[in-house]
């Protein structure tokens, strides 16, 4: 009984704030993904019919994918399992590329001349959102990685130690 309220008691804030988080940007994510299947039916003439089933459907499908990653990456972290913070840690390091990426490609669109830069301001919000999360999540899940070691920096010290079965205890 003593080990389990140790164990409630160890658990970061922090850890849970990146679980909570990580599933809420789930959320977005599955959004995208079903409007861009549903979008990809169209009525249009048959080229552009095309375009939009092999660009809409695979996008809205990686995004879908994704959603259904994060969602699990989300419960694993809350539910403190080792595999969840690879799979955090993987998700934010795929964040960080992807949106410094799209960062430095809005940096040439201000260069170029007659662009209406007022278009920009919400994928720049997303992509330094989506940036800041991934360093919390990186700082908060390497920090407290302590947590994620199948329980073993949370068993109570003054237990008494377990024979292996089959041995006598000294």
């Amino acid at each position: 009984m003593t080990t389990a309220f140790s164990a409630q008691s160890r658990r970061s804030v922090a850890v849970t704030l990146v679980g909570i988080i990580t599933l809420i940007l789930a959320g977005p994510y599955a959004a995208l993904g079903s409007w861009l299947l549903y979008a990809a039916e169209s009525n249009d003439d048959l080229s552009v019919r095309f375009i939009r089933l092999i660009t809409m459907i695979p996008l809205g499908i990686v995004f879908l994918i994704k959603a259904v990653v994060m969602i699990l990456a989300g419960l694993g972290v809350l539910r403190r399992r080792q595999w969840a913070l690879v799979l955090t840690l993987c998700l934010a390091g795929l964040a960080i590329m992807i949106y410094l990426t799209a960062l430095s490609n809005i940096a040439i669109i201000f260069t170029q001349p007659d662009f209406p830069i007022a278009g920009l301001a919400f994928p720049i919000a997303i992509a330094v959102g989506q940036v800041l999360y991934a360093l919390f999540a990186f700082i908060v899940l390497i920090k407290n990685g302590a947590e994620f070691s199948h329980g073993k920096a949370l068993v109570n010290s003054d237990a008494a130690p377990v024979a292996p079965a089959g041995r006598p205890r000294d």
